[in-house]
């Protein structure tokens, strides 16, 4: 039974790196495929963790070139939805890359959307890491940043996005706070608006 499981570990871990190498990866594709198949097997490795977290691409461009519909490691859910995991041991590392990659982040499905869950579960958990990353960004840089990971078509169904916000008001982070509200306001205002639009058009049917 033991070894079973084993096996079904191993094939779990080797199985993307397999399908990678696979295909005719870039060099920044193969080392980031290197770099998850080491952290996979070492996961309390801090070096590990921490040459993961370089391997992956920096700049929401370099992060579409790998993970968007039709590239190499599309959708790179195995890649992404690893990231807030590191954060115990690398808070800091961890939330530069995240903010680095949601201030010019567009929400769409599949890489996205798993970049947006991450950074949801981020924050959520250090909080205050995140608001001090959040405040050294430009004006545009933390709106941009704010409205991606406000993009939900259900708040009821988004708690962390909520928690956010208490966390922030519990550390006095009041304008950040409100700037999360805000954010919230508008896009549950233009899901209303959406819902309505639908509505009227079933009406006219």
């Amino acid at each position: 039974m033991k070894a079973a499981i084993c096996v079904a570990f191993l094939a779990l871990i080797l199985v993307p790196l397999a399908q990678a190498q696979a295909k005719a990866l870039s060099p920044e594709g193969q080392r980031l495929t290197e770099a998850l198949a080491r952290l996979q097997m070492h996961p309390d490795d801090l070096a590990a963790q921490r040459a993961y977290l370089q391997a992956f691409p920096h700049d929401y461009a370099a992060f579409l070139r790998l993970f968007d519909l039709g590239q190499e490691l599309y959708d790179g859910h195995e890649f992404i939805l690893v990231l807030h995991t590191l954060a115990e041991h690398q808070e800091k590392g961890a939330g530069q890359l995240l903010l680095g990659l949601c201030k010019d982040a567009r929400w769409d499905a599949d890489a996205p959307n798993y970049l947006q869950h991450e950074a949801v579960a981020y924050g959520a958990v250090h909080t205050q890491m995140f608001a001090t990353l959040l405040r050294r960004l430009t004006k545009t840089q933390r709106t941009n940043a704010i409205v991606f990971l406000a993009h939900a078509e259900n708040f009821e169904g988004y708690p962390e996005f909520q928690e956010i916000i208490e966390r922030l008001k519990g550390l006095g982070q009041n304008a950040l706070a409100q700037e999360f509200e805000q954010a919230k306001a508008l896009r549950e205002k233009r899901q209303s608006r959406i819902g309505w639009v639908i509505r009227t058009e079933d009406y006219h049917s």
